[in-house]
């Protein structure tokens, strides 16, 4: 029974992070700078996930980060395939070029986007460690 209440809250975990990171990802290209983008992904992504471990669903701290990895990674393909759907391929480019640079604008914003989950997961792990270091 215990071990269905944590793959339940995990799964919970992992939509809530795929549908506010694909989002926060549409978001992202309609800011006008890339200073305004990554500013506002980053306080977006803290804001949601420390709504998240506040709220009643209790998961471990490394769970709750492997679900927001797990969202990451599905909220990415979701966002590519999305835009995908509703490329405008122009008559002066060869075909697929119009897919080639969506590809690469999505892996460029994932893995800016990586970089900061990277640097937010550590920077919680040390107020993490030192919030609950007299309790272990």
């Amino acid at each position: 029974m215990f071990i269905v209440v944590i793959k339940g809250n995990l799964i919970k975990i992992v939509l809530l992070n795929t549908v506010f990171i694909c989002l926060s990802q549409f978001l992202f290209f309609s800011l006008p700078s890339l200073t305004l983008q990554i500013i506002f992904t980053t306080l977006f992504l803290l804001l949601i996930n420390t709504v998240i471990w506040f709220s009643k669903i209790n998961v471990e701290f490394s769970l709750h980060w492997l679900s927001v990895y797990v969202g990451f990674f599905c909220a990415t393909a979701g966002f590519y395939l999305l835009k995908a759907l509703f490329v405008e391929e122009s008559s002066d480019f060869p075909p697929g070029d119009a897919y080639f640079d969506l590809f690469l604008t999505v892996f460029i914003f994932g893995l800016l986007l990586l970089l900061m989950l990277l640097f937010i997961n550590g920077v919680t792990y040390i107020i993490h460690k030192f919030a609950y270091k007299n309790q272990t």
